[in-house]
């Protein structure tokens, strides 16, 4: 019996120690592997978990927490770093994007929104905040796209897009702005909820990320 009982603990632990082990893979837009730094949370020294190796690929010790994210630096000054919420898979991907790409995204949101063109900003914007692990520009980009897509929505004048929500510590979209991405989405075949996702982005925009995302708009 006291065999069998140590027996079941060894097991045990190895599970644990199994299931605590999280793999990270670090990629580039066109799936290729990329030397990083890896942090759980932010960017702070006291957060790096380790690098992966030439391939892209790490592997914790230990799991990320729910509701964080994981964090990748590559050691190449060609690339931005690029975040993924936690995930309690044991493979995550975190893409990272080529500081011209990124660069590329910011010119073309604003050339857009010159032109009028409210919804492919919208695209570029929502893009740029996916793709920021700066909390302010994430946060400041989440809300621009709100507010794009309520004017490529033609909200009545006046018409409260934003409003600023302390349990979330963020800006969201109000119910009347809510209501009208339903309306659209509803006419448009595309799943009814209200949330200003890629896929109803790409459907106003008429156009996939890509086309802004690897040359300016001319």
């Amino acid at each position: 019996m006291k065999i069998q009982l140590i027996y079941s603990l060894s097991m045990c632990l190895f599970m644990f120690c199994a299931q605590a082990e999280q793999a990270v893979t670090v990629i580039n837009d066109h799936n290729e592997g990329i030397f990083s730094s890896i942090y759980y949370l932010s960017l702070d020294k006291d957060n790096l978990k380790g690098h992966t190796n030439q391939k892209g690929i790490f592997v914790a010790k230990e799991e990320c927490q729910p509701n964080t994210y994981v964090i990748a630096k590559p050691k190449s000054f060609l690339y931005e770093s690029g975040k993924l919420i936690c995930d309690k898979a044991n493979e995550m991907v975190v893409k990272v994007t080529k500081t011209v790409i990124y660069t590329t995204l910011v010119k073309n949101r604003d050339t857009l929104t010159a032109r009028g063109d409210y919804a492919g900003a919208a695209l570029a914007s929502n893009e740029i905040a996916a793709r920021s692990v700066d909390t302010k520009i994430s946060s400041k980009e989440s809300a621009l796209t709100i507010k794009l897509m309520g004017k490529y929505l033609k909200l009545p004048a006046g018409a409260v897009t934003v409003l600023y929500d302390p349990q979330q510590n963020s800006e969201v979209a109000t119910i009347e702005l809510i209501n009208a991405v339903k309306v659209f989405q509803n006419e448009n075949n595309i799943p009814v909820s209200g949330s200003i996702d890629y896929k109803t982005l790409s459907e106003a925009a008429g156009r996939e990320v890509g086309t802004i995302m690897f040359q300016e708009v001319r």
